[in-house]
């Protein structure tokens, strides 16, 4: 994110960008390419964690060891088993880091001063990842599409949620507006920490952030 952003500012007036925005726009974007390059990898693993979560175990069946998911994935299936719901992964991804660096560089536009202080930072990426609870929608597609019993079909999933409700499409919001909230902040905030202790190891940039 932070290599797409840095980019995009400097090359603002070849890319055509308003510079009034810059900063909002090349952090969006900069989250969406972020997001989508994460799906990539992030598949595969969520894949095997909702197989195992789904799967249909007999009372006699002993543990199924995730090196035995592996294996059975790839001989039902082959490689293209482990990206099974890509392509709402992507969207959700992209969509995702897009919104909360939308929130983040909003929450840093109305509190400037604020934002440079470590509470600054991590009330920044609160608020950011509070705001990706709209792409609830996305997870419970993807998790309808992974699971063990599921069809594996876009459509199909679709339209089996959509008959039972709009609600059916935001189950465990509550749980995901926790997760999303603290888990941006901890990223905003030591992400950012990190980012100036390497700055300076690497470069000599030192830049004292106000605790």
């Amino acid at each position: 994110q932070s290599f797409v952003k840095d980019n995009i500012i400097k090359n603002q007036s070849i890319l055509g960008f308003n510079s009034e925005n810059i900063e909002r726009t090349s952090g969006i974007i900069g989250g969406m390419c972020g997001g989508v390059a994460q799906s990539f990898f992030i598949t595969p693993t969520q894949r095997l964690k909702i197989e195992a979560m789904t799967m249909n175990h007999k009372s006699s069946q002993k543990k199924v060891s995730s090196g035995a998911l592996v294996s059975n994935i790839w001989k039902e299936q082959g490689f293209r088993g482990f990206y099974r719901g890509l392509s709402p992964m992507i969207l959700k991804k992209g969509v995702d880091w897009g919104i909360r660096f939308y929130g983040v560089e909003l929450f840093k536009e109305q509190f400037p001063e604020f934002y440079e202080t470590m509470p600054g930072k991590f009330g920044a990426g609160m608020f950011g990842g509070a705001l990706s609870l709209l792409t609830v929608p996305f997870d419970v597609m993807v998790a309808s599409l992974q699971k063990s019993n599921g069809s594996g079909n876009l459509v199909e999933e679709f339209n089996e949620l959509r008959k039972l409700g709009i609600r059916h499409f935001y189950r465990g919001g509550a749980m995901r507006f926790l997760h999303t909230s603290y888990h941006t902040g901890i990223l905003i905030g030591f992400g950012s920490i990190y980012k100036d202790f390497m700055d300076e190891a690497l470069f000599g940039n030192k830049k004292n952030m106000v605790v």
